[in-house]
């Protein structure tokens, strides 16, 4: 996965989206179709090399362990349901979770 900065409000904070190499990768399917919803944001402080915390570059990925993944033509997420749909205890969200590897400095 690639980590997309991308300014927003004068430089103010930086979008760490997760973005797929492989077409069909999303972190939420809607009609069949993924879609990057979820995503970081991060300050340009955070994404300095020599910050004492700092975002590291290319680290941002969508997490898909095998159970969380539907089986079929396109790899959504396995939901938990509720909100008037039955309840998949074997279930976890309509998302898939994204994660990205901060490290701190010396």
């Amino acid at each position: 996965m690639l980590l997309l900065s991308i300014p927003w409000r004068k430089g103010l904070l930086h979008s760490c989206l997760p973005c797929g190499r492989v077409l069909c990768v999303g972190t939420f399917y809607f009609e069949n179709h993924p879609n990057v919803l979820d995503q970081f944001l991060a300050n340009k402080n955070l994404l300095k090399g020599s910050a004492a915390i700092k975002v590291l570059p290319n680290s941002t990925e969508i997490v898909r362990f095998p159970d969380m993944v539907r089986a079929g033509e396109y790899p959504a997420p396995v939901p938990f349901g509720g909100m008037g749909k039955p309840v998949n205890e074997n279930g976890f969200s309509d998302h898939f979770p994204i994660a990205l590897r901060i490290q701190e400095g010396d």
